[in-house]
């Protein structure tokens, strides 16, 4: 298991499943060094390609920890997929 903390503003646990999702924002973009709210969502794409999980443990007004763990190397995915009839066929 790894995580990542920080000592920011935290976030209430209302918004802790949507934290996720794609260009989510819980704040303005002029608010907190701006951003896009792709990071979370591609942080979590990324871990759940290699068979991990991601959560997170908050405090608002305190910081956040987020926490993912990785699974097994499945070695050339994407290697394995360019092989496959599924791919042969969108060519």
């Amino acid at each position: 298991m790894f995580y990542v903390r920080d000592n920011g503003i935290g976030i209430q646990a209302k918004h802790f499943d949507s934290v996720f999702r794609i260009f989510k924002r819980l704040h303005g973009r002029d608010k907190y060094g701006g951003g896009t709210g792709a990071g979370l969502t591609i942080v979590k794409k990324i871990v759940e390609r290699h068979s991990g999980k991601i959560w997170m443990e908050s405090t608002y007004g305190e910081g956040t920890t987020f926490y993912f763990t990785l699974g097994e190397d499945k070695g050339d995915v994407f290697g394995e997929y360019a092989q496959s009839a599924d791919f042969a066929r969108r060519g």
